[in-house]
């Protein structure tokens, strides 16, 4: 085999001709999943590897005081009055 032109691809021939190869007396192979507490698990879940991968962004403050749909309903009253204000209430006057 020809030699390699850096260190790192020279390293990784040594390594692996080095290593002995699977065989049937010493087992089956297995896929094995790292899980995020750092062990491993032969079941894949794709929840658990986007949660593992995935950068959760900062919980904001205000979320736990101001629930989603009292927001929601303020925003709908507040565009409501916008659209009274602007369109219906100089006809009705």
């Amino acid at each position: 085999m020809p030699g390699a032109r850096s260190e790192e691809p020279q390293n990784l021939l040594i390594h692996l001709t080095a290593t002995t190869p699977p065989n049937e007396s010493s087992g089956r192979d297995q896929y094995l999943w790292r899980t995020a507490v750092g062990s491993s698990s032969l079941a894949f879940s794709s929840k658990a590897k986007w949660e593992q991968l995935r950068v959760r962004p900062p919980l904001l403050p205000w979320t736990k005081v101001v629930p989603r749909y009292s927001f929601f309903t303020w925003l709908a009253i507040k565009k409501l009055g916008l659209v009274c204000s602007n369109i219906l209430c100089p006809l009705w006057n």
